[in-house]
């Protein structure tokens, strides 16, 4: 992936404007913090293609083998730079207000085709010139996950054409999703690249639906008027999240694993559907989280989802989990089968004693009927006996 696009709206053009205003105002050239002071001169002038008029203002810099050396336009388009040490150097030509199109000498569009200035030791190098086009644009519109809501996001994208493997033109994204940058014309490389919070969030993209420059469709401009259609459709990236368990019981652990969120954010982890926070924790500074969470006592039964999302980059990733039903108790079971064991078991007892004492009737005589049947006999042998005295 490229470098990084700088966090604040155009402070790339703001640090240019000032810088062009100091030099303008001193009328020289100027060298950076560390060249090599040497004895040459580097002039030159820079006009309007359009009509050949002198463009003012216009920063011109002159890097290569001995360090960075900046100047800018006079009122007449002329420039000149000092004590510029021997050496092979580059020179570029930028409008700090991208009315006019960057060039780098000799009508280049980019560094990879400039043509090198030798310099040696006390000359003065003349002839540096450059005629810069008006600018024209590149148009197109923004959408993440297809949608053109892009809810406050737009200026955390930065749409930047390149050429020649270099930043030529910058610009944000508006509230809108559409976006405008300045250019001259040739042949550019144009992505978007999400920064700030959204740099973890959404996935960078070249055009046409490219992810990689290698594989990106140049965009041609050209002078006739400005170049349209240059849309992107961007795709939110998620966390990656593994549990140690597909199933856990109400009151039970799971261990948590998610990556891919900003070293450091704060992660909140949550039981959904019915949101419920579990645990909040930093991510390491390979952006992982790794911790155990325990779900609530009175979680429901079913099919829920453990959620993880990034307080920082709003990245979020889930994975499945089931809540299953706690198992019946032993006690209780056998309580109750051993209840049922102990009433068979009385039962059986009571019919086994029934039995016994059917079986003891059938063989044995109270004391009290025996008795009884003596006395009637007695009874009987007496009456017989009176009766037959009497007769």
């Amino acid at each position: 992936m490229s470098a990084r696009v700088p966090m604040r709206r155009g402070w790339k053009a703001a640090l240019t404007a000032l810088l062009a205003a100091v030099l303008m105002f001193a009328g020289v050239g100027t060298a950076s913090a560390a060249p090599t002071a040497g004895t040459s001169t580097i002039s030159g002038t820079v006009t309007r293609a359009s009509d050949g008029s002198p463009a003012a203002g216009i920063s011109v810099t002159v890097r290569g083998d001995n360090g960075y050396f900046f100047a800018s336009t006079d009122e007449t388009g002329a420039y000149r730079i000092t004590a510029v040490a021997a050496g092979q150097y580059t020179a570029s030509f930028s409008d700090p207000y991208l009315n006019l199109a960057p060039q780098w000498w000799d009508g280049a569009a980019n560094p990879q085709d400039a043509t090198p200035i030798t310099v040696v030791d006390g000359s003065d190098v003349t002839g540096i010139d450059a005629s810069l086009e008006a600018t024209v644009s590149i148009r197109g519109s923004v959408l993440i996950d297809g949608s053109t809501d892009l809810r406050g996001r737009s200026a955390s994208l930065a749409v930047i054409a390149e050429a020649g493997g270099q930043n030529v033109g910058m610009t944000y994204v508006h509230a809108d999703g559409t976006y405008a940058i300045k250019v001259g014309p040739g042949a550019y490389t144009v992505r978007v690249e999400p920064t700030e919070g959204l740099a973890w969030a959404v996935a960078p993209q070249y055009y046409s639906h490219a992810a990689s420059a290698a594989d990106a469709t140049p965009v041609v401009v050209s002078s006739s008027g400005d170049t349209t259609a240059v849309d992107f459709d961007l795709a939110s990236l998620s966390a990656e999240v593994t549990l140690s368990t597909a199933a856990v019981q109400p009151g039970g652990s799971v261990h948590v694993t998610g990556s891919g969120f900003v070293p450091g954010e704060p992660v909140g982890i949550e039981l959904h559907s019915t949101p419920v926070v579990l645990a909040s924790v930093a991510a390491n500074g390979d952006g992982v989280v790794d911790t155990t969470v325990t779900i609530p006592t009175d979680a429901p039964v079913g099919d829920h989802q453990i959620v993880l999302t990034g307080a920082m980059s709003t990245l979020s990733g889930s994975a499945p989990l089931t809540v299953s039903a706690p198992p019946a108790q032993g006690g209780s079971d056998g309580s109750g089968s051993g209840s049922g064991s102990t009433a068979a078991g009385a039962g059986a007892s009571g019919s086994t004693g029934s039995s016994a004492q059917l079986a003891a009737t059938g063989s044995e005589i109270p004391l009290g009927v025996v008795g009884l049947g003596a006395v009637l006999l007695v009874a009987g042998v007496v009456l017989t006996r009176v009766r037959r005295q009497r007769a």
